[in-house]
């Protein structure tokens, strides 16, 4: 991992798999359990959908989530049909239940995969080096909160 002048950590493609599990290691409190892990992953998700609205408006955003949430679903059936209800915004509260109602490390595994799809799919639509611009600021500064218990962009 190289920093540039700003001290921000540079990725290296293909570490996206293990930065997005260590941002939850990190940003999930230990004991917190299935909730903790559904709540970071909906703050993140609404991070990513402020950072990208004013780009491609909420319906992209929308989109995105929605594709995101099929493709990740074919690994994790607990998503299956997900993506089905998600229309011109990105409810995340389906999410937060079907996380929340698993077990911890499964909360982990499938909210990492969804990250990963959302972060793949755009970096496929404009490249790695515009995705690494739009949403690195949002992997590395941390929460200091909890996730914001809001769960609709």
């Amino acid at each position: 991992m190289a920093t540039n002048n700003n001290q921000r950590k540079v990725w290296v493609e293909g570490q996206t798999p293990q930065r997005i599990a260590a941002i939850l290691a990190d940003r999930v409190p230990n004991g917190a359990g299935a909730d903790g892990v559904a709540r970071c992953v909906v703050s993140l998700c609404t991070d990513i959908g402020a950072a990208l609205s004013p780009i491609v408006g909420s319906r992209g955003v929308a989109v995105l989530y929605k594709r995101s949430l099929f493709l990740t679903s074919r690994e994790h059936p607990v998503l299956s049909g997900m993506h089905e209800n998600v229309q011109s915004t990105m409810d995340l509260s389906p999410l937060a239940a079907a996380l929340a109602s698993l077990s911890e490390a499964e909360a982990n595994a499938v909210g990492a995969a969804l990250l990963q799809s959302f972060y793949e799919l755009l970096g496929s639509l404009v490249g790695t080096s515009l995705t690494e611009r739009l949403l690195g600021a949002l992997w590395d500064h941390p929460l200091n909160d909890q996730p914001a218990l809001e769960t609709t962009v």
